[in-house]
């Protein structure tokens, strides 16, 4: 009895801080995609000003294509971290659930 007290406690505890990361890396994609259009913004901005220089400012528009690749490998793996937490939530809860329904069966107080 006092075990799946324990271990629903904790299991509570786990999802809270679950979802507490999960919120926090929303916040950062969130930011990764700002900062990824600001890249974008700048790199069209670079690309019209070439056609306007004539070509000078190519290795700028480089740097920006790289800095969006690594955003967007940053912003792939953010989102992968997301879903498996998101996935690992969904287990808690399932789990939370099913020791709720046997504290139900089995009349077990808390």
């Amino acid at each position: 009895m006092i075990i799946y007290n324990c271990r629903f406690a904790t299991m509570e505890k786990l999802r809270d801080v679950d979802r507490s990361s999960l919120s926090q890396l929303e916040k950062k994609y969130a930011e990764l995609m700002n900062r990824k259009n600001d890249v974008e913004r700048e790199l069209m901005d670079e690309r019209k000003a070439r056609k306007e220089d004539g070509g000078k400012r190519l290795d700028s528009a480089e740097q920006h294509r790289e800095k969006e690749r690594q955003l967007e490998q940053e912003v792939d793996r953010l989102r992968a971290e997301a879903s498996a937490r998101e996935e690992r939530v969904v287990d808690i809860e399932k789990e939370l659930h099913a020791l709720r329904k046997y504290k139900e069966t089995n009349d077990i107080e808390v």
